[in-house]
């Protein structure tokens, strides 16, 4: 019958195996921790990357509903000194005797040596294309820059009617003139001793009006915008969409696209509402359009009887590229002193066990010459003996 024989291990086989469980045990231990502190890093900085990225665009929406605001001051003060430019027009006693009479403007001014209509043409400085007057039927009397239009019916025309009906100002919708200018009306009414006898009407340059609101270069991607009551672009730079419904126009160029993060947002805007958020659209002057996320600010732009809303957008990725190559140099910054850090502790981790091994074989070397010594000495004392 076999029997289990049991195999005598020796101590320095025995240590040698521990040690080597134990060198095994502390790589997979060291590698563990490794992989568990690189994750940790990973995760921590991905979470700090995006915290701060969402800090720096409530900062620039911040920024830019400032911008917003100071283009509305700007927006509402030209169309203010156009309206207080035609009420000082319309209360002059010389035009308001040119309207009872039906004089045009050369007629004034030649019976008076200046024409306050003229004055104040010019005092628009370019914002205003052309300066009407007419009787209070509709019928033009006079045009600056002149132009044979005298006895035609602008009651028709945007604008006037409002006048002719409500004898209060009144700002028209966006409209085409015959060249093909997106323009609006401004119109005034000229009273006589409170009895209503004509109108006044400007024609407002919308390249002016773009001029006031275009300012907020603040990126390569930013820029303002202006809709109407109706959600009609009043402002864009990009010209052919001036008088198209924002929302229709961007379905009809792209159909499949899901747009209601932008109706969301012009429906707060048309409501006359302030705020800020995101959505995702083309940018329309690129070659190769493709889809990206923008964010917006609106604040709500009263100018006489419309109520309009002044956008500004601009490219996330004018914050997240920054943001996002700043982490990254951050990043391989950490990479090369966690590495440096990691190839340090192995260096001294093998310098210390080169130490240890070198110690032991020290000590391995002494015992072994104190043993040698010993047999020698053994050896000598049994000679002694042998031959006593």
């Amino acid at each position: 019958m076999a029997t289990n024989k049991h195999i005598p291990v020796s101590n320095d086989t025995a240590n040698a195996l521990a040690q080597g469980y134990r060198r095994v045990i502390f790589r997979y231990c060291l590698a563990a921790a490794l992989i568990v502190i690189t994750s940790a890093i990973c995760i921590l900085a991905k979470v700090n990357r995006k915290d701060f990225e969402e800090a720096l665009v409530r900062q620039t929406q911040k920024h830019l509903m400032v911008i917003a605001g100071s283009e509305i001051t700007h927006m509402t003060t030209r169309f203010n000194n156009i309206l207080g430019g035609l009420r000082l027009t319309a209360t002059n006693p010389e035009v308001q005797q040119a309207t009872l009479r039906g004089n045009t403007f050369q007629e004034v001014e030649e019976r008076n040596g200046y024409c306050p209509e003229q004055t104040t043409f010019k005092n628009f400085n370019g914002s205003v294309s052309a300066v009407y007057r007419l009787d209070a039927n509709g019928i033009v009397q006079s045009r600056i820059p002149w132009k044979d239009r005298t006895g035609t019916d602008y009651s028709h025309k945007p604008g006037v009617n409002a006048v002719m009906g409500t004898h209060k100002p009144y700002i028209s919708n966006l409209f085409k003139t015959n060249s093909g200018k997106n323009t609006i009306s401004v119109c005034y009414p000229i009273f006589k001793d409170e009895q209503f006898i004509g109108v006044l009407r400007a024609l407002v340059n919308m390249e002016a009006v773009w001029e006031c609101a275009g300012d907020s270069d603040m990126g390569e991607k930013c820029y303002s915008q202006i809709i109407d009551e109706n959600g009609v672009l009043v402002v864009h730079p990009e010209r052919e969409q001036i008088g198209h419904d924002i929302i229709a126009f961007r379905k009809q160029t792209y159909p499949d696209h899901d747009w209601s993060e932008l109706e969301n947002i012009v429906k707060r805007m048309k409501q006359g509402q302030e705020g800020s958020n995101s959505y995702h659209s083309v940018w329309w002057h690129e070659e190769n359009k493709k889809f990206v996320r923008k964010i917006t600010v609106y604040r709500p732009l009263q100018v006489g009887n419309r109520q309009w809303s002044l956008g500004i957008t601009m490219g996330y990725d004018e914050i997240s590229d920054p943001v996002k190559a700043h982490a990254r140099k951050l990043f391989l910054g950490g990479v090369f002193v966690f590495t440096a850090f990691v190839l340090a502790f192995i260096w001294f981790y093998k310098t210390q066990k080169e130490k240890t091994q070198l110690r032991s074989q020290a000590e391995s070397a002494e015992k072994l010459q104190e043993i040698n010594e010993k047999l020698e000495s053994e050896v000598a004392c049994r000679i002694e003996v042998e031959e006593g």
